[in-house]
């Protein structure tokens, strides 16, 4: 902080200072704040494998199985979806379990394609891939815990595509993330092919891979 008993030219000179210092760090900041044109997404598919947990936990072994078969139809529309509808960059899956060796980048024997081969992550940087999920947008580490979907449940927040960094974190600004994709149109009113619903539960997919397509050609064209 500035003194007022300093003399005029000190003062000068350390707002010149301040303004190039100023200039510098928001560069910096810029760049930091500014990811890569995506090469490739990775699409997490959830296993509803906590539900099922639960259900099993429980003795429950009719819902377990239920949401297995929920979970399973869910990941086959999600697929079909980005198959048919996203071609702005390639695409690789994997399954929810693993989330935690995406995150260390330890993609070895993890990743598969649309027909559920095996296939090796590219030698690309950090800054040149995304994850894609499927879930609340909420900005919580539990957001898959039972307890989180029935409050959002309570407060009808509903499921949505999620576009995250490879650290699972928030994407800079005005890139598309799937926040303001529309969600209002109910999954049975749509192709079954790339939508589901349970009948009992609440696992569902309702297709948005076109949108996260279409968004992604407008913001780097």
């Amino acid at each position: 902080m500035l003194y007022i008993n300093l003399y005029i030219r000190t003062v000068c000179l350390t707002l010149l200072f301040s303004f190039s210092h100023y200039k510098s760090n928001s560069q910096t900041q810029k760049r930091v704040n500014t990811l890569a044109e995506p090469k490739l997404i990775l699409v997490e598919l959830n296993t509803a494998h906590k539900q099922i947990a639960m259900y099993i936990k429980r003795g429950n072994t009719e819902y377990a199985n239920m949401a297995a078969k929920d979970a399973d139809a869910v990941i086959k529309c999600m697929i079909a979806d980005f198959t048919d509808h996203f071609t702005f960059c390639p695409v690789y899956y994997f399954l929810d379990t693993n989330a935690h060796l995406v995150l260390q980048r330890k993609m070895d024997n993890i990743l598969f394609d649309k027909n559920l081969q095996p296939v090796q992550m590219p030698a690309i940087s950090d800054d040149e891939y995304r994850i894609v999920k499927y879930g609340y947008n909420v900005r919580t580490t539990s957001e898959n815990s039972l307890s989180v979907q029935s409050v959002n449940q309570a407060g009808g927040i509903q499921k949505k595509l999620m576009v995250l960094t490879p650290d699972y974190t928030t994407l800079p600004d005005r890139e598309p993330d799937g926040r303001k994709f529309p969600n209002n149109i109910s999954p049975r009113k749509l192709n079954p092919k790339y939508n589901y619903s349970s009948n009992k539960l609440n696992i569902y997919y309702k297709q948005s891979a076109k949108l996260l397509n279409n968004a992604y050609n407008r913001y780097f064209d």
